[in-house]
């Protein structure tokens, strides 16, 4: 009974601290200046070049990625805009075909994946350059938000 209870605690501490770091987290988000893509591409930028822990390499490496990451990016949201013109085109048609309304809303879904799939594999590239950093956080709670710049 008194293990039980003791588990009960540690599980109540361990979700009063999450729920406490992510109120921590929406906070920090709330307060941010930055609400674009362009914006967040020039705040990383900023960060890294002002970083006293990254040696000259590294930052040059950190730039080559975030601008594979923007082609990418860039890419993608072609390809999504492409896409979604094709559904509104279907839809204001006289006869608007279901399965293709399905379909197109099906390669709309598999493009956002991969945009998303670009975000978190630059996020990894980038923890793996600076995770050996004191001020690692900034950069990741940054990158943890990218979309596209």
């Amino acid at each position: 009974m008194k293990q039980e209870i003791i588990f009960l605690v540690l599980i109540l501490l361990a979700s009063c601290a999450s729920q406490s770091t992510e109120k921590q987290l929406a906070e920090k988000a709330a307060k941010s200046h930055v609400t674009t893509s362009k914006a967040l591409g020039a705040e990383i930028d900023e960060l890294i070049s002002r970083s006293k822990k990254l040696t000259e390499a590294q930052k040059k490496e950190l730039l080559s990625i975030m601008e594979k990451n923007k082609a990418r990016a860039i890419e993608l949201s072609e390809q999504t805009y492409k896409i979604r013109s094709v559904l509104v085109e279907e839809l204001l048609s006289d006869k608007p075909d279901v399965k293709k309304i399905n379909l197109l809303k099906n390669q709309i879904r598999d493009v956002e994946k991969l945009r998303l799939k670009n975000t978190f594999e630059t996020v990894e590239k980038f923890s793996s350059i600076v995770i050996q950093h004191e001020n690692r956080k900034e950069f990741i709670d940054h990158l943890t938000t990218i979309d596209r710049r």
